[in-house]
C-alpha cells in the first residue's frame, strides 16, 4: 500500500468512510499551491515553485492505495495484479511533526507537475509540516 495526500479534496466522510483521513492545519514548506490545470489535463490544487517560505493548506485527505508495480518490483515483491502508477505525475514528500523537522511522521505521494524535476523539490527542502510551533 502507498499513502497519498490529496490536497483540498472535499469529501463527506459519513458517505465515504473507506476513503481516507481528513487532515486540517497542514503546512507546506519550500513550495506553494496553485489552482488550475496541471500539464496533461489534471485539474485541482497542485504544487508550484514559490519564493514563499511556507503556506497553509486547505483541508486535505490522506488515502491508502494499492502499491504500484514499479515499487513492488524494486522491493522484490510479487507484482501480479498491481497497476502502473505514472511515476512522472507523483512525487514522494515527507510529513514532519513540526518545523524543526526532527520527527518524520510519514512520507506521502502527491501529484506534482512533471515540468519540475524531483531534484528541484529535494534541493528546496519541500515538505509538509503538521504544526508550526514546538
Amino acid at each position: 500500500m502507498e499513502l497519498y495526500l490529496e490536497v483540498g479534496k472535499q469529501t463527506n466522510l459519513e458517505n465515504d468512510r473507506d476513503s481516507g483521513v481528513l487532515v486540517e492545519g497542514l503546512y507546506l514548506e519550500g513550495a506553494s499551491l496553485s489552482r488550475g490545470n496541471v500539464s496533461e489535463g489534471s485539474g485541482g490544487e497542485h504544487l508550484t515553485l514559490s519564493s514563499d517560505f511556507h503556506c497553509s493548506l486547505p483541508v486535505s485527505r490522506l488515502v491508502w492505495r494499492q502499491a504500484c508495480r514499479k515499487h513492488a518490483e524494486d522491493e522484490g515483491r510479487d507484482i501480479g495484479g498491481l497497476e502502473d502508477r505514472p511515476e512522472h505525475k507523483y512525487s514522494l514528500f515527507p510529513i514532519y511533526l513540526d518545523s524543526s523537522r526532527m520527527n518524520l511522521v510519514t512520507e506521502v505521494l502527491i501529484h506534482s507537475p512533471n515540468l519540475v524535476p524531483r531534484a528541484v523539490w529535494l534541493q528546496r527542502g519541500t515538505a509538509f509540516i503538521l504544526r508550526t510551533s514546538v
